[in-house]
């Protein structure tokens, strides 16, 4: 199977839920694998509570939940590797402590699988974590390394698919009608095809469009960035979007007009077109424009004091509104990775937003008026 065939599949996941566990199948045979399961879970220290899975018996999840979660250091070595990331077992861990524990020889060997492959997939806000794991037998050997590139591939798309069905949920969604996300976005959205023409777009997405400080339409239709830079990154962007490769490295850039700066987020898609012969998935861009900076100085003690933030809280803020990542914060502060998000999830909380760019965005609208 072509691996943008089955790139088409995964995305398919959003309209059809239900489909996983034949998607599932088919990236085990891709991936030379005889067994694999998809487990999301609300926090790094959070049991699953979906599963999904191909190959295993039936009532593993209740087995895996009731004792195993505990003592699987596939899972334990995993999460302190850096996520979205796909590893092989003997990556992730030590091989001789595995073969000597517990879920090796108790859960494992039963199973019949020894070598693994696998990533832990996070976004930024956390609002999403599930785990993807492929397993294989004794007699197949490790996972070389064109299996774990070709798995590095794919786990973006898997990543994407499923945040943007938890998006959807999160709407109320349950509604198929794709353009009713885009429209209930807080960000502006835009499609385009391999041209660079607008496919789609929603409300926010219009008036940028209309106020043409960073991007404009064309005679043609055709998206044209005003900064001849970004045009010519937009157009490196085009020419790969046919290759798989494209959505293992989501890529962005940073724009700004007199009021705030945006990093532009380019992520593959594919748009439903109608022909004579039906409906079909053509590859597309989505491109989603983030407010990440303001032109004005936004204070610490602003920020506290308005959101009822603490200082660190505040601190956190601030430097995500001057566009620094979740790692460039820790750093910055000295913080482990983990109370930064945990920081931003609770700035979040308090806010009532879903998402850090919402939450950068009410704070840049609410502090420049």
């Amino acid at each position: 199977m072509k691996l943008n065939d089955l790139v088409y599949q995964i995305y398919n996941t959003v309209n059809e839920p239900n489909s996983w566990q034949t998607v599932l199948a088919a990236i085990a045979r891709e991936l030379d694998s005889t067994h694999i399961f998809l487990a999301a879970r609300a926090g790094a220290d959070q049991q699953p509570f979906a599963f999904v899975d191909s190959g295993y018996d039936l009532g593993l999840f209740d087995r895996y939940q009731q004792h195993f979660y505990s003592v699987d250091i596939w899972r334990l070595s995993l999460e302190r590797l850096q996520p979205n990331r796909a590893y092989t077992s003997h990556q992730v861990c030590d091989d001789r402590e595995f073969v000597n524990s517990e879920i090796y020889n108790d859960f494992a060997i039963p199973v019949g699988v020894r070598h693994g492959l696998g990533s832990l997939m996070i976004n930024e806000d956390q609002s999403l974590l599930a785990e993807i794991g492929l397993t294989r037998g004794k007699d197949l050997g490790y996972y070389d390394e064109d299996i774990r590139l070709r798995a590095a591939i794919l786990t973006p798309h898997i990543r994407q698919a499923l945040s943007i069905a938890q998006h959807m949920n999160q709407l109320g969604a349950g509604a198929d009608d794709f353009q009713q996300l885009l429209n209930n976005s807080d960000e502006p959205i835009l499609i385009c095809d391999n041209q660079g023409k607008l496919l789609e777009h929603n409300i926010h997405a219009e008036r940028v469009l209309y106020n043409a400080e960073l991007v404009r339409l064309d005679s043609a239709g055709q998206l044209v960035f005003m900064d001849s830079k970004a045009q010519r990154q937009f157009e490196s962007i085009k020419a790969r979007m046919n290759l798989p490769i494209l959505a293992s490295n989501f890529e962005s850039l940073t724009l700004g007009n007199q009021k705030t700066t945006y990093r532009i987020k380019f992520q593959s898609w594919f748009h439903s077109q109608i022909t004579a012969l039906g409906v079909t998935k053509i590859p597309a861009l989505m491109l989603i424009l983030q407010p990440i900076r303001s032109t004005k100085n936004v204070s610490t003690q602003e920020i506290a004091t308005f959101f009822g933030f603490t200082k660190a809280e505040a601190e956190v803020v601030e430097l995500l509104c001057h566009g620094r990542s979740i790692d460039e914060i820790s750093t910055t502060r000295n913080t482990t990775l983990n109370t930064a998000r945990q920081q931003v999830k609770t700035c979040m909380q308090k806010t009532h937003c879903r998402s850090q760019s919402e939450l950068v965005g009410k704070v840049l609208m609410v502090l420049m008026e």
